[in-house]
């Protein structure tokens, strides 16, 4: 069909994705028409609908994406239709979770007087594979010095990158700091933001590490802050899984000079704008806060956190 030329007032069948003959503006659907025979009945009028163009999907030499998109099934069936048969993609790293204390006890164990349910691994290692990459979570590490080397160094052998909870801070029994002390490549130690002040970053047998605190909440926070950002680095890739709004404190959030605030909140709308408030109590313990919140503030050390301040939200 596609050799044929039509004049005014023709019109010929083609089949769906046929090229439209040399004079054709316009396409009826056959379930707009009654064929009896050889004759067909337009039972409607006909409108440049249904056609299309060429290069309306991308054009010749065009960049269809760039460095550090993440693929989706759309992107991939973009790529098919341009007639690209493979693309090259950044490795997703294996990354190690290890939580660490006496205290904890794994979900089918029966809890005693002073421990609670791990929990800090499986949070993150959802996390991670937000980000899309593999992750491997170990079994709870007791405060154990040995057993904790030992496990940093079998993690350390098939994975990209390690993170633990717990044993970051000042204590006798905070391990993970000792050892990287010790024996590890401390990078810095440390940082000026609540909740979460006490994460490590370092190497550990030739293995990037992040200590991350033991608390739930700064664990979810220093990851969402600190190593989603690492994360994003290496594939060049955008921080898709840190999505932003803007809100307008509803009330007075405590802060401390100096500090970057990441507080629990909840949004909502009055007269087309939207407040912050926050939710629940803000102890770091508080995973059902976190769970229950719509986002994080941002208050940079700067701000005052007051009632009535624009502030950056981190959507949960």
């Amino acid at each position: 069909t596609e050799s044929r030329t039509l004049s005014s007032g023709q019109a010929i069948r083609i089949m769906t994705g046929a090229p439209i003959p040399q004079g054709a503006d316009s396409i009826i659907p056959i379930e707009d028409c009654t064929v009896a025979g050889d004759k067909v009945t337009l039972n409607k009028p006909s409108k440049p609908h249904f056609i299309r163009k060429l290069g309306e999907n991308f054009a010749k030499n065009q960049t269809i994406f760039s460095p550090g998109e993440t693929m989706s099934p759309e992107k991939i069936a973009l790529c098919a239709a341009a007639g690209i048969s493979t693309i090259s993609v950044f490795k997703k790293l294996k990354i190690a979770v290890i939580s660490t204390g006496d205290e904890l006890k794994s979900l089918d164990d029966d809890l005693e007087h002073g421990q609670i349910y791990e929990s800090n691994s499986y949070g993150l290692a959802a996390l991670v594979e937000i980000y899309g990459h593999e992750v491997t979570r170990f079994s709870n590490v007791i405060d154990d010095i040995d057993i904790l080397r030992d496990t940093l160094n079998e993690a350390s052998k098939t994975h990209d990158c390690i993170i633990t909870s717990g044993g970051v801070s000042m204590g006798d029994k905070d391990f993970v700091r000792i050892l990287m002390e010790q024996e590890g490549d401390i990078k810095f130690w440390r940082v000026k933001m609540r909740p979460g002040s006490p994460p490590i970053f370092g190497m550990w047998e030739n293995t990037p590490i992040f200590g991350l605190p033991g608390n739930p909440v700064s664990s979810h926070v220093v990851f969402r802050a600190i190593v989603g950002k690492w994360l994003t680095s290496l594939t060049k890739s955008k921080d898709v899984n840190n999505k932003f709004t803007h809100a307008i404190l509803d009330e007075d959030i405590k802060t401390q000079e100096g500090f970057t605030t990441f507080r629990r909140v909840e949004l909502f709308e009055s007269n087309g704008i939207t407040y912050a408030r926050l939710k629940g109590h803000q102890g770091s313990g508080n995973i059902a806060g976190i769970a229950m919140s719509d986002g994080l503030t941002v208050i940079e050390p700067a701000a005052k956190g007051r009632k009535g301040e624009r502030c950056k939200i981190i959507l949960l």
